[in-house]
């Protein structure tokens, strides 16, 4: 297998030692504690001149030591991430942000990515990118991760999802204009011959989005492998490599079956992230189809990219395409920076629903049964505020959120449980009242402000998620 390295997972965050009644603990999601990569175009942490030197606290055995709580952990280290700005002096930078939403009359379509508090920390670039579009009502969409070690990968992000949604929508709006069996052949039952012609012809558009999405980069890179504003910063050639990035594209297609409105979702996968569908009208061991599978490389940190020479293969998309077809509510598709933060996937995926939910980002009503009022002032005792943490950008600003976790361990309750349990949810969201993330009330800035201020331990990558609600 021809593989990339993934990306540098030691940032130079500060060592430190840190008592509490007399207790030395190295911060959990502190990269330092991780297994680092090696990374030829970054120092290491230890040789980094910004790194903080770690500060000595002598534990006193006379005292008894108690441990830290998960949220005292949790709370220290969020404080140790330093802000730096997205260098101007590097050709090509990305924003720190992006965020859209459109309201399209079937749902809508939502999407925000942020940078990452590694990339914070370091003053480096973002490298993730997502585009969505829509042709009537099928709803297109494209996110890469740029592939952390490679000096422009945000390039080769950019550009992908770009040539594939703008293929994909070409193509699509073409096969609308002029309609052929396929359109009705998804109508069939799965073991019909018509429906798997169908799909094949559909999944053929998305697979050679992908293939246009290839040489998008590799046009990218030839326009810009002979000048020096590039190569300069590597002290060496530029390579095709150095443009390195995951790729995720979905098309979600509306259909008919038995009266009932379904989604036929084509999606293929090339590196790490996640796409999947939700729908909470199901119970828990129904509601969450993953729609996509992240592979690795032969080696711990390494995945495939979209630059790997098999990646021009029809038949390595065909391998890495799936289709299905149900009724769905949510159709979602993220970065590893989020993916990772919600696994194992199945049945995580379905927690990070239920964020977006009790944050007003996705969701709609929740229906309530006779007797709710009675269950819901019982409820709505246990659940907690909303806790918030120092943001990276500046740590005298704190965005209260609500974590689904803290929800299900204030009740005592499973994901399976919180899940089934229409009451804790309608009570969470009674208890959340107006909160909205965005004055606004613009759903692309509201996910954006999440994004960016949710903690979780361990995690500091860039984050890129898009949503279509139904």
């Amino acid at each position: 297998m021809d593989t990339d390295e993934k990306k540098n997972s030691t940032p130079p965050e500060k060592q430190e030692d840190f008592q509490s009644q007399s207790v030395n603990v190295q911060p959990a999601d502190s990269p330092e504690s991780e297994e680092a990569e090696e990374n030829p175009e970054m120092p290491a942490s230890g040789s980094n001149p910004d790194a903080p030197e770690a500060a000595v606290n002598p534990v006193n055995e006379a005292v008894p030591v108690v441990p830290l709580t998960n949220e005292e952990v949790t709370a220290h280290t969020a404080a140790l991430w330093k802000y730096l700005p997205v260098p101007d002096e590097e050709p090509e930078c990305h924003d720190e942000y992006d965020s859209r939403a459109v309201q399209l009359e079937q749902g809508a379509l939502i999407g925000a990515r942020v940078r990452g508090k590694k990339h914070k920390h370091e003053g480096t670039n973002c490298d993730d990118w997502f585009e969505f579009e829509s042709v009537d009502d099928w709803v297109l969409i494209a996110v890469s991760d740029g592939a952390g070690s490679k000096k422009y990968s945000r390039i080769g992000a950019r550009e992908s999802c770009k040539a594939a949604i703008r293929y994909m929508k070409d193509k699509f709006s073409e096969l609308k204009a002029h309609p052929s069996q396929a359109i009705k052949g998804i109508e069939l039952p799965f073991g019909d011959k018509g429906f798997s012609e169908a799909c094949g012809e559909l999944a053929s558009i998305v697979q050679r989005g992908v293939l246009e999405a290839y040489d998008a980069v590799e046009k990218a890179f030839e326009a810009r492998r002979t000048n020096l504003e590039f190569s300069r910063p590597l002290n060496r050639e530029l390579t095709f490599k150095d443009f390195s990035a995951t790729m995720l594209v979905a098309a979600a297609i509306p259909t008919v079956i038995d009266g009932k409105r379904e989604y036929l979702i084509i999606s293929c996968q090339i590196g790490d992230g996640m796409l999947a569908s939700v729908n909470p009208e199901l119970p828990y061991g129904k509601a969450l189809k993953l729609l996509g599978e992240p592979d690795g490389g032969s080696f711990a940190g390494e995945t495939d990219f979209l630059t790997s020479p098999q990646m021009k293969k029809i038949e390595t998309l065909m391998r890495r395409t799936k289709i299905a077809r149900s009724p769905i509510t949510c159709l979602i598709v993220m970065s590893d920076g989020v993916a990772d933060d919600y696994y194992p996937n199945d049945p995580q995926i379905l927690r990070l629903y239920m964020d977006l939910l009790f944050n007003k980002i996705a969701g709609g009503e929740t229906k309530q049964h006779e007797d709710s009022d009675a269950v819901d002032v019982k409820m709505a005792d246990k659940i907690p505020q909303p806790t918030a943490y120092p943001w990276v950008n500046n740590p005298s600003v704190r965005i209260p959120l609500h974590y689904t976790d803290k929800i299900m361990k204030a009740a005592e309750l499973s994901l399976e449980e919180a899940w089934d349990n229409k009451d804790i949810i309608r009570a969470a969201l009674e208890r959340a009242g107006d909160f909205h993330l965005s004055e606004a009330g613009d759903k692309g800035e509201a996910l954006k402000v999440w994004l960016d201020n949710y903690v979780e331990r361990g995690s500091f990558d860039d984050r890129t998620l898009v949503i279509f609600h139904v």
